[in-house]
Parts: C-alpha cells; sequence; structure tokens
C-alpha cells in the first residue's frame, strides 16, 4: 500500500538470464506492483548487465534525476523489515530501459565472464 501513490508509473523487473531463484522473486515483484497499480516492464531471465555494467548480488533499483522519490519509495516499502533486503544506493541512470525511467534487477547468479 506505500506504492499506490505512484499507481500509474512505470518500472522495469529484471533478473539474470538462467538465474531461476531471482526470476521467481522478480515475478512475485512485479505482482506487487501490479497490485499498486504501477506498470512494469518484463525483463525477468532477460537481463545480462546491469546499469552502468554492474550484475553484483541482491536487489538493485536503477532511476532516472526525476525518479528519485518513486525509486526511494520503492526501497522503503519493499526494504521494510521482514521484507527483502535491498541494496541502500540508488543507481542513478540517464537511461530509459524499455520505456522505464526506474529498474529493480535482482541477482543471485554472477553473469558468465566475457558477457
Amino acid at each position: 500500500k506505500e506504492l499506490k501513490p505512484f499507481a500509474g508509473n512505470l518500472v522495469l523487473v529484471g533478473s539474470l538470464v538462467g538465474d531461476g531463484e531471482a526470476a521467481r522473486l522478480g515475478e512475485k515483484v512485479m505482482r506487487a506492483f501490479n497490485l499498486a497499480g504501477i506498470r512494469t516492464v518484463n525483463q525477468v531471465s532477460r537481463v545480462t548487465m546491469g546499469p552502468r555494467g554492474t550484475a553484483d548480488f541482491g536487489i538493485r533499483i536503477s532511476a532516472g534525476p526525476t525518479d528519485s522519490i518513486f525509486a526511494a519509495a520503492i526501497r522503503t516499502s519493499f526494504g521494510a523489515p521482514g521484507r527483502l533486503s535491498i541494496d541502500p544506493n540508488i543507481i542513478s541512470t540517464s537511461e530509459t530501459m524499455d520505456g522505464a525511467t526506474v529498474g529493480v534487477l535482482i541477482w543471485f547468479k554472477r553473469p558468465p565472464l566475457g558477457k
């Protein structure tokens, strides 16, 4: 319910190709966004590299400068006690990802070397 004020916004949810655990969590994250009225771009099991070439373990949020409040609300909501462990740093990016300027990327496996 913390994200209801952002209904109508668009967020990309992605996970690394071949990372089944992250894909299952990504599907649940998308359902939570959809229940709040937030539209999602499904990149679960389709990502090979994160923003600015990152591929760290855990859950990372990226956002453009105009979406910092939305990104912070995502971090606060999903990172509340008893929920998920989310990287506290929001990756600043000016990239648009399939029309979305906010992204939630889930990494549990390292990408193969050379990718």
